[in-house]
This record gives C-alpha cells, structure tokens and sequence, in this order.
C-alpha cells in the first residue's frame, strides 16, 4: 500500500462506512496503531454513525517485537 510508503507520522481516519474502516485498518495494522478512536451521530435520523480514528505509525522497533508476538 502506498501510504506505508510515506514519511506520515499520524493519520486521521474519518469513515461512515464500518465495511471500508475495517477494511483499511486491516491494511493500515502492520505499519500504523490506533491510538483513540470517537463515535460520531452527525445524522441522527439514520442509523448510520460515523468513525474517526487517530492512528500513529509503529516505530520499527516496536513492529518487529508486533510482528513476533503475532
């Protein structure tokens, strides 16, 4: 994926939909960690809700001891 690619230190991850926000933090896990993540109701008559996710990149250090505990 082109986005481990980069020099981003931190992302901030707005989704609506749940399908594509597990999908891309499945993509985003090996290379970035979610470190808070808020529920938000900006509609409120539907049933959808909305995710924003701060997500911060694991040092290589850290990735390793991740990749060897997994």
């Amino acid at each position: 994926m082109a986005m481990s690619n980069t020099n981003l230190q931190h992302i901030l991850y707005i989704s609506c939909g749940r399908n594509a926000l597990v999908r891309d933090l499945r993509i985003l896990k090996s290379t970035f960690t979610v470190v808070d993540c808020v529920l938000l109701d900006l509609f409120p008559q539907t049933y959808s809700v909305e995710s924003l996710v701060h997500l911060q990149r694991i040092s290589s250090q850290k990735a390793a001891m991740t990749t060897f505990r997994a």
